[in-house]
């Protein structure tokens, strides 16, 4: 098909009609940021090497999902979008490297989703070696894992925090042109925490394991983070999360932030932090959320 004929494969995945009418999702899924985190839990809970074939076939989906890292993802005709000329034409973020929410196909690199698909291949790469040897599986370089480091220094914004899809690259008032109806502060790309978290600590884990490549630029991003998740704690310990509700997992990601950065467990913000959670610890021994 040629013109508008072939965006038609892809309606169904963003459109549907339900029994009060036609919704729309802004995303194919959430494929990737699920898989990276079950990645991750594999080899936390030291299944990774029991179920093999399970952490074959991740790997193989991190692979086929990284930004514009294959073969076949170079082939298409979307890549010549990625030469620097046509980047900054457009006003567009460098994508090569990255990874997205859900699948190839989504194909915009988000800087959360980088970091976690980043550490996900980490996690794995010891235990996919038989695999990759074996032809199994193809290996996610060591120059794709670069990229990936590339694409999340680049994301940094001049706060020490880290947005999502691009750099902060406007001003606040650009929020009364904002013209939807049911989302606030979209005009302009802010620093979050949650994304800020999984950008710092995925490259603290590449440094770990890879301590001489863009050593300086990777201390110095580590540094300025870890400033940026100390201005944003509450007084009362907790942080805001801006993409779930609320205290108690906005928590979660500013003190796995500050301790990627090497903050220890008598660092001030720490204890504070684990104060604020203890305090809001339910009878039954959970935790529970609320914006308010």
């Amino acid at each position: 098909p040629s013109g508008w004929g072939r965006p038609a494969p892809r309606v169904k995945d963003y459109f549907w009609v339900a029994e009060d009418g036609l919704k729309m999702q802004g995303y194919n899924g959430s494929q990737c940021w699920d898989t990276s985190f079950y990645a991750q839990a594999l080899v936390e809970s030291r299944l990774a090497g029991v179920w093999g074939e399970t952490a074959e076939k991740i790997y193989a989906f991190l692979d086929d999902t990284q930004i514009y890292c294959t073969s076949e993802a170079r082939d298409s005709p979307g890549y010549v979008y990625e030469r620097p000329e046509e980047r900054e034409l457009c006003f567009r973020h460098v994508s090569e490297g990255g990874w997205p929410f859900s699948t190839s196909a989504h194909g915009w690199p988000i800087s959360d989703c980088t970091g976690e698909g980043l550490k996900a291949a980490l996690a794995l790469s010891d235990y996919v070696k038989p695999g990759i040897e074996a032809g199994r599986v193809r290996e996610i370089t060591f120059d794709r894992l670069c990229k990936a480091v590339n694409v999340i220094l680049t994301l940094q914004n001049p706060d020490g925090g880290f947005a999502t899809y691009e750099n902060n690259r406007g001003y606040r008032w650009y929020e009364w042109l904002n013209p939807s109806e049911v989302f606030g502060d979209i005009m302009i790309d802010y620093s979050y925490v949650e994304c800020s978290m999984a950008s710092l600590t995925a490259l603290a884990e590449f440094s770990e394991r890879y301590p001489k490549h863009r050593r300086g630029e990777v201390e110095v991003a580590l540094k300025r983070g870890q400033r940026f998740m100390r201005s944003l704690q509450r007084p009362d310990g907790s942080w805001y999360g801006s993409w779930a509700c609320c205290f108690c997992y906005g928590t979660w990601f500013g003190v796995e932030g500050l301790v990627s950065c090497g903050a220890g467990p008598s660092d001030s913000a720490v204890v504070k932090a684990c104060d604020f959670l203890k305090s809001k610890q339910a009878d039954n021994g959970g935790w529970g959320g609320d914006f308010r």
